[in-house]
């Protein structure tokens, strides 16, 4: 017996041994399976379960980080909250919205322009709606436009209507060009007129050119151009000689586009200004219309300038020149 006993002690050893690591084994298991669980819960299900909370910081936290994940789900919850009663939820809803590109949000967007009464909510509205890059409902923009009270709201949407190049509201905002005395809202509907390449306000533009600001003349010169009706260049032209070097660069600019090189001259004589703005403008000019006269011109420039930054842009403008002058070969 004893010797019975101790051959079956070891094997007795061995079944403990093998019913632990068994148990050891299940809660390994539900060890992992907890763990398992608790990652099933990723940030954008935690933002979720936060957007349900009566803290509206804590809902605003929850739309922002909707918003950075960038994941296409985000905006059909997001949309529930364009009308929450906290101003900040709601104003971080309707950017969100915005940044997101939800196009189909739009239409109700625009109705929350019309009826707020929030300036901020306003505003956040047409930011979103220029994120989006189109409009179904353009009316809410052009309301704005023509009635809003508040001058910032009324630039911020003529702008808009540049933007998106909302032909349906030219009537509307030639009628700004013309009638409104505030010369901030001239300028913006000089510029948006530009962009929605308006050929009914061509006549009324022309009146902008001689005007005493220098940025007006210039802004003038732009939209003309950009509506790209030739009856004005002999206008453009003349400003060649315009004692504003941004705005006879501009004329030079318009011309340029055209594949006129009349602003040539002009655009030499300004390449090594050390204003950023004014030499770029010369730049473009030269870079589009410029031949091998003009290579030869940076040539010379070259062997007499000192200054490293001035030889880098003439240099790279002489590259600009001859990339084209290739390409036509």
């Amino acid at each position: 017996m004893k010797y019975i006993v101790f051959l079956t002690f070891p094997f007795i050893l061995v079944l403990n041994s093998f019913a632990q690591d068994k148990n050891a084994d299940k809660t390994n298991i539900k060890a992992e399976n907890t763990a398992i669980n608790t990652q099933v819960k990723t940030e954008f299900d935690l933002a979720l379960e936060d957007l349900k909370s009566t803290d509206p910081n804590i809902r605003r936290t929850a739309i922002n980080k909707l918003v950075s994940l960038r994941d296409n789900r985000s905006a059909e919850y997001i949309e529930k909250y364009i009308k929450d009663d906290d101003t900040s939820v709601k104003i971080a809803a309707i950017e969100g919205l915005g940044m997101l590109r939800d196009y189909k949000a739009e239409p109700e967007i625009s109705k929350i322009l019309i009826s707020e009464t929030n300036l901020l909510v306003k505003q956040t509205c047409i930011i979103a709606i220029s994120y989006m890059g189109k409009t179904q409902s353009p009316d809410s923009l052009i309301k704005i436009a023509m009635e809003e009270k508040d001058k910032t709201l009324r630039l911020l949407a003529i702008r808009t209507i540049g933007t998106l190049k909302i032909d349906k509201a030219e009537n509307d905002i030639l009628a700004i060009l013309k009638k409104d005395n505030d010369m901030d809202v001239k300028k913006a509907a000089i510029e948006c007129l530009g962009n929605i390449k308006s050929k009914k306000s061509i006549n009324e533009l022309e009146k902008f050119l001689t005007n005493q600001d220098p940025y007006i003349r210039q802004i003038a010169i732009r939209a003309i151009s950009d509506i790209g009706d030739k009856s004005s260049l002999d206008l453009i032209k003349s400003r060649l000689g315009d004692e504003n070097p941004a705005v006879a660069l501009e004329a030079g600019l318009s011309m340029a586009k055209l594949n006129d090189k009349s602003g040539l001259e002009i655009a030499y004589k300004y390449l090594g200004s050390t204003d950023i703005s004014i030499q770029n403008q010369a730049i473009q000019i030269i870079s589009l219309v410029g031949d091998r006269d003009s290579i030869s011109y940076i040539d010379k420039k070259l062997k007499d300038v000192k200054d490293d930054n001035t030889k880098a842009v003439l240099e790279f403008t002489k590259q600009r020149i001859l990339a084209r002058i290739n390409l036509k070969k």
